[in-house]
């Protein structure tokens, strides 16, 4: 027999909601008016296999009542966290170079993603244009050196020796400090990198596998007032020594090493917010992303996805394509003309599906047409193949045929993560919200940001960042990866780890990965609860504590509120035209608040 009966699977959207919300309080406790639903799901290949359990509720009225304000009263904040010295405060990011020699790989705009982790107003300049007044108005001081510094000029250092500003020093030059007052004694550096790898270090009273190379090595002085922060073991000769990777001494922070991607990234990460002294830190979260859905998806399939998603209390994303050429007839397939596929997401969002998506046009093909709209993976180069007018106008069509069915989408990602650096700017002006793992620069579609948090891009984007990878195609060990990084993730401070199973994959892998995130015991995150907007012309879509200013002349304006399942609370007209500016907020009824108007010619 089937694991639903058809009135399962399209119907009852209340009983379904009112049964995750109960799991997600007490997912073992058995209660008064629950029921078991069992059913066998069916491998890719038809056959049935492993049995799940998952549970119905038979009154969902008093549950829902009950679990909301569970949910309000234990709601904490999603959002970056904020300097010691304030939301307004500043941080001057100055650079010697850009990168490390004969690298690619953009080691400045990766550091501007890290340090956007704690929000602050980040002001970037090359060193040579760190003049005193820079140096005194910042609240923060960051200097990076990713290359060796062969002479660093005198008036900097004498600065950075002098300000009372907290300095984080990352990478090459420390050792040109030594003679300057406070750290006289206090610490030799050298001015070269190591010739091994690091291979473990100690940070935060535990030891961490992580590989870090290059490293700058240092000794502290035998009276040395500074602090250790992040040590390692190094064998020498016959004897073990330990070794400062990260220090303080007086109002200077030192990492001696480069914050790549992987763990030592992550780690960086987490001793940022003691340099911040950030406060408002956010509870860790995971969240997991269904992959690739467009309308000539198994929505049975996808279906049964997000019933045991829902069953399990899990908010989830979905990365939708709008879009699919038909390779038999060529035809180009979208929401409007495809009545089941646009059912199955309203399906999903009445379920805890949080929609971001996907720009690209899917076909059956290994490729799709869109791949090298966007960039050539075979001369890893950018292309442009239209112009930021047509891009904006194809988003807002997607956007508008969304929002006309009810369908809130939240985010976007970028195909592949990878884009001419001319298509993020429009893209951001749309959605103001990312899910992925940020490009670098131009030079390369393979250098991709893992952070270990939200962040801020150089678009001024929100970045919920995925960084745990995806579900393999393979019969055992799927799930390795994930677990690996997600067992560093949920263990720092403030962390997202999110990662993603493409929606052809059979729902054993996804219960598998399900429960390998709830092991964890670490709450998954609402994409709803962010500060999200999206924007085009005649809409405004916003969640969260979102914001924005829009410039009427003689408006017709609609405010529409809609719970977290999508279903309309509220709607109000105003009695008259509105012209100027206008700030709107969220009133705070409901999860969605949609702002329509009509401006007359």
């Amino acid at each position: 027999m089937n694991a639903f009966t058809p009135k399962q699977e399209i119907g009852h959207e209340k009983t379904w909601r009112a049964a995750a919300a109960a799991e997600n309080v007490q997912r073992r406790v058995r209660r008064p008016g629950l029921q078991d639903v069992v059913g066998r799901v069916p491998s890719r290949g038809g056959t049935f296999g492993v049995r799940y359990r998952f549970t119905a509720v038979r009154r969902p009225t008093v549950w829902f009542a009950i679990l909301l304000a569970v949910s309000q009263a234990a709601a904490q904040s999603t959002a970056r966290p904020v300097a010691g010295k304030g939301a307004q405060a500043n941080t001057l990011l100055v650079y010697a170079n850009a990168r490390r020699a004969y690298s690619l790989v953009d080691g400045l705009e990766s550091l501007k993603l890290r340090l956007e982790r704690v929000a602050t107003h980040l002001d970037c300049v090359a060193l040579s244009n760190a003049v005193p007044e820079r140096i005194w108005g910042a609240d923060y001081v960051v200097v990076y050196c990713p290359q060796i510094c062969s002479e660093l000029p005198k008036d900097f250092l004498r600065r950075i020796a002098g300000t009372n500003r907290p300095v984080l020093w990352v990478g090459f030059g420390a050792d040109q400090l030594e003679q300057w007052v406070p750290f006289k004694e206090q610490f030799e550096v050298s001015p070269f990198a190591a010739g091994t790898a690091v291979t473990n270090v100690s940070y935060d009273g535990r030891d961490w596998d992580v590989t870090i190379d290059p490293w700058i090595p240092a000794t502290l002085g035998t009276n040395s007032a500074s602090a250790v922060l992040m040590s390692f073991q190094q064998q020498v000769h016959d004897r073990l020594i330990t070794r400062p990777l990260c220090w303080k001494t007086a109002h200077v922070t030192f990492f001696a090493a480069e914050p790549s991607g992987g763990t030592v990234g992550f780690l960086f990460e987490d001793l940022l917010l003691d340099f911040y002294q950030a406060t408002d830190i956010p509870t860790r979260r995971v969240f997991l992303r269904i992959e690739d859905y467009h309308c000539h998806c198994d929505h049975r399939g996808f279906r049964r996805m997000v019933d045991y998603l829902f069953a399990r209390g899990h908010p989830f994303m979905v990365a939708v394509i709008l879009a699919y050429r038909d390779p038999s007839t060529g035809e180009f397939l979208e929401l409007d003309s495809q009545p089941e596929f646009a059912d199955t997401l309203r399906y999903a969002q009445q379920r805890g599906g949080r929609l971001v998506v996907q720009g690209k046009t899917r076909t059956d093909q290994i490729e799709s047409r869109d791949a090298r709209e966007w960039w050539d993976a075979e001369l890893d180069r950018p292309i442009a193949s239209e112009t930021a007018r047509s891009l904006r106008e194809r988003l807002q069509q997607d956007v508008r045929a969304m929002l006309r069915r009810g369908i809130f989408p939240l985010a976007w990602e970028t195909p592949r993560y990878a884009a001419s650096s001319a298509v993020y700017p429009e893209v951001a002006r749309v959605f103001p919200t990312a899910v992925e793992r940020v490009q670098l620069s131009d030079a390369t579609g393979l250098a991709k940001s893992e952070i270990g948090g939200l962040t801020a891009d150089r678009y001024g984007r929100l970045v919920v960042p995925e960084n745990l990878g995806y579900v393999l195609d393979t019969p055992v060990h799927f799930v390795a990866a994930i677990k690996a990084r997600a067992e560093v993730l949920t263990q720092l401070r403030g962390t997202v780890a999110g990662c993603f199973i493409h929606s052809y994959q059979p729902v054993e892998k996804l219960i598998a990965l399900v429960e390998t995130l709830e092991g964890f015991h670490v709450p998954f995150l609402d994409l709803a609860d962010l500060d999200n907007r999206v924007e085009v012309p005649g809409a405004l879509l916003l969640t969260g504590n979102s914001q924005r200013a829009i410039d009427f002349r003689n408006a017709t304006i609609r405010w529409k509120a809609y719970d977290r399942a999508g279903h309309l609370l509220a709607e109000t007209q105003e009695p008259t035209a509105a012209s100027g500016e206008r700030t709107f907020k969220r009133k705070g009824v409901g999860v969605y608040e949609l702002i329509e108007f009509d401006e007359a010619p």
